[in-house]
């Protein structure tokens, strides 16, 4: 083996035990939903009565449900008690992680590779989370399928490869797009590049045909729950952009770009503002670079390895600030920030920016090389803090309660109240049917407590359905059983 190849496996090393480390140290976290997700790997693990298009936690992706069938292997061989949760997330994270660090060697600097890599492991605080949290939106695997599709995309332009790769590209995005939305961020770039590489010729309308055909393969089961189970989300979805106005557009872009972004490394105060002036310095020097590129050598030095991370991050806040996305969860918050996770998809492209930003000042002299030396270890030394912080400390989650992870109406710390309900079964199935309640039946959320694989979680999800009919002031339907 070479040089490279061993600090390649040394660092896929220190990856997986940072991420061990933060799942079994004192300041282990747990989330809401994923809980959720390890009750329906326990329920599948147990020979559940529910299909799978029954399962979902959310109705805007089906990325839970595939976590649950591949996290129920774990409860199954019941190898690692308390921790079958994580296994997924910390295979996703590191599979995330070896796909960006091929990447960032094949196609840039050694500096550049070695540089993002080490800020990929010690990054933001609520990346770090992000990295070993199952379920909770499907962020983690958007980043994952996003990282591979980027890759499969710069293979494309540097080996000219065919039409089969586009098949591959598109099936990759397609499934991406079945676990979280979010993978669909990317997409005008991949178009843009067909246009830019083949013109509007029979080969770029070939290609860009079989990416659409490998699109539509891979989110195949999306599509039979969207149109056989689920059609009111297709409304929701469209819906979020319908509502368009410059007013909401200019407040929210603000918002989201001075406040929240900053809030969304979940780090102390000192380190968010750290990591929002690093970040946005570096992403404007990449910028200024490749303006002047352009200018020289015109599209032709519109290289898609810096392109296409300077245009996700882009797109990513045109595509939130012009849609409703994310305005819940402020005004739940009272303005105070929105959801976090949203973010996550642009940070590792940000860590190549830096990187190759970081890469720009040290050629320089004088003061721009200080500059750069300072970035790279401020970067570091706020990651490896972040390791040890307490993003999302729920005392309701903790190892305890991750065998089963079910928080139905389980008595914790002797306190019964709204927040024990929370994810739990009775709860998700009310929702989905009140979400759906034009069209379908009303004794839905009973007849899925009833294929729950056991007489105990059954009685459990009913008073849980029977708790939000109440709440909502909704008629409690009649169910006389399976």
């Amino acid at each position: 083996m070479k040089k490279g190849d061993y600090i390649f496996i040394l660092l896929v090393i220190l990856f997986i035990i940072t991420r061990v480390f933060i799942v079994t140290s004192t300041n282990n976290n747990w989330g809401a939903e994923e809980c959720y997700v390890g009750t329906m790997a326990n329920e599948i693990a147990h020979g559940t009565g529910l299909s799978w298009y029954e399962m979902p936690f959310a109705e805007y992706q089906l990325g839970g449900v595939v976590d649950a069938y591949l996290s129920s292997i774990f409860y199954n061989l019941g190898l690692i008690n308390g921790y079958e949760l994580k296994i997924i997330p910390i295979i996703y994270s590191t599979i995330a992680f070896i796909f960006f660090y091929l990447l960032t060697r094949r196609f840039y600097s050694k500096f550049v590779n070695y540089t993002a890599s080490s800020i990929f492991i010690l990054a933001p605080g609520m990346f770090l989370w992000m990295n070993v949290i199952n379920g909770t939106g499907d962020f983690l695997s958007s980043i994952m399928y996003t990282i591979i599709a980027f890759y499969i995309l710069l293979i494309i332009k540097e080996k000219n490869k065919g039409p089969i790769w586009w098949g591959l590209l598109g099936l990759v995005y397609g499934f991406g797009f079945l676990n979280n939305h979010g993978v669909a961020l990317s997409l005008p770039l991949v178009f843009g590049f067909l246009i830019i590489e083949f013109k509007i010729s029979k080969k770029m309308f070939k290609r860009a045909g079989i990416f659409v055909l490998g699109f539509l393969t891979g989110s195949i089961p999306l599509g039979i729950f969207r149109i056989f189970y689920n059609i009111s989300e297709l409304n929701h979805l469209f819906g979020s952009f319908s509502k368009i106005s410059i007013t909401h557009f200019i407040k929210k872009i603000i918002t989201i770009t001075f406040k929240e972004f900053i809030l969304s490394f979940k780090s102390y105060p000192i380190l968010n503002y750290t990591y929002f002036a690093l970040f946005s310095i570096s992403f404007i020097i990449c910028v200024a670079s490749i303006i002047q590129k352009v200018k020289k050598e015109g599209f032709n030095g519109l290289e898609i390895k810096h392109s296409f991370p300077i245009g996700i991050i882009i797109l990513f806040f045109l595509a939130y600030s012009i849609s409703s996305f994310g305005d819940v969860f402020r005004e739940l918050a009272a303005g105070q920030e929105s959801n976090p996770f949203y973010y996550l998809i642009m940070y590792p492209f940000f860590f190549i920016l830096v990187a190759v930003a970081i890469q720009k000042l040290l050629f320089k002299k004088g003061v721009l090389r200080i500059i750069g030396t300072i970035i790279l270890v401020g970067l570091l030394t706020s990651g490896g803090i972040s390791l040890n912080q307490k993003i999302y400390p729920l005392s309701l989650f903790r190892v305890k309660y991750a065998p089963y992870c079910y928080n139905g109406i389980m008595d914790l710390g002797g306190q019964k109240g709204e927040s024990n309900y929370f994810s739990s079964p009775g709860q998700i199935f009310h929702f989905r049917w009140n979400s759906n309640s034009g069209r379908l039946d009303s004794t839905l959320p009973f007849s899925l407590c009833a294929k729950l694989h056991s007489v105990q979680r059954q009685e459990e999800c009913y008073q849980i359905v029977e708790y939000y009919f109440n709440k909502n002031n909704q008629t409690i339907p009649e169910y006389k059983g399976k």
